[in-house]
């Protein structure tokens, strides 16, 4: 990617491409790293090859007020559940199905309000999950185990 500014129409800066993030407030449907190819390429951000590598998460986190480390042990099932705000996961270790799409190591899912969703993990996984102003906890009767359940 070139280091040009990009001015916009009305003369602006904009090098971040702040106008093609995604607004949790107003997605209608889970996305994922996995739905947007190049997603990391969406900014001009300075790399620094072979030194520093810069990725960044197209979401206007304005909306989050707290973040919080998540850690998920093996085989654990949280079944179908939503939350009455949107909810952001960076996936930092470990691997998850997510409505039965595989998420791993650095990738982003964005879930909008009252969108359900299940989450199955047979090795267990660590995200950085940000919240509004819930603190994000499923119901205790979604949580549980798959060595309890014959099939997922």
């Amino acid at each position: 990617m070139d280091d040009k500014k990009k001015v916009l129409s009305d003369g602006s800066f904009d090098p971040l491409n702040i106008k093609d993030v995604i607004d949790p407030l107003k997605a209608n449907k889970i996305i994922s790293s996995k739905q947007m190819e190049g997603w990391e390429k969406v900014s001009g951000v300075k790399q620094f090859p072979g030194k520093i590598s810069k990725k960044v998460i197209p979401v206007n986190f304005a909306h989050y007020k707290m973040a919080i480390v998540t850690k998920v042990e093996p085989n654990v099932l949280v079944d179908t559940h939503m939350h009455e705000e949107s909810v952001f996961r960076y996936v930092v270790d470990g691997e998850f199905e997510l409505n039965g799409m595989k998420h791993k190591e650095g990738d982003w899912i964005l879930v909008p309000s009252k969108t359900p969703y299940r989450v199955v993990s047979e090795i267990g996984y660590t995200v950085l999950a940000s919240y509004g102003v819930q603190c994000g906890a499923p119901h205790d009767k979604v949580v549980g185990s798959l060595m309890n359940k014959k099939s997922y």
